[in-house]
């Protein structure tokens, strides 16, 4: 396993997949995310998949067991102009 520390996902627990772990991962946050993470809902619901928040969470692979600790957010809005201004 797994653990996030801090931001949205504190305390969460993913198991790990075999193989090396992605130093750093975007979790996208809709209305739904955390009920879809507790399985208190049918994944497939889309009524809140309108984007909230994207929180950045890094590897710390020092630690024992590997933990993702958060490293910012922005908001859904800021992030969609990052986003733009990209392309």
């Amino acid at each position: 396993m797994i653990e996030f520390i801090g931001g949205p996902f504190d305390g969460h627990q993913q198991p790990l997949a075999n193989g090396s772990q992605a130093s750093e991962i975007l979790c996208f946050i809709t209305k739904d995310t955390f009920r879809q993470l507790h399985r208190s809902e049918n994944r497939e619901s889309s009524s809140g998949s309108t984007l909230t928040s994207v929180a950045l969470y890094e590897l710390d692979a020092v630690s024992d067991p590997p933990t993702y600790r958060h490293a910012g957010s922005i908001g859904g809005q800021s992030f969609g102009e990052v986003i733009a201004e990209l392309n």
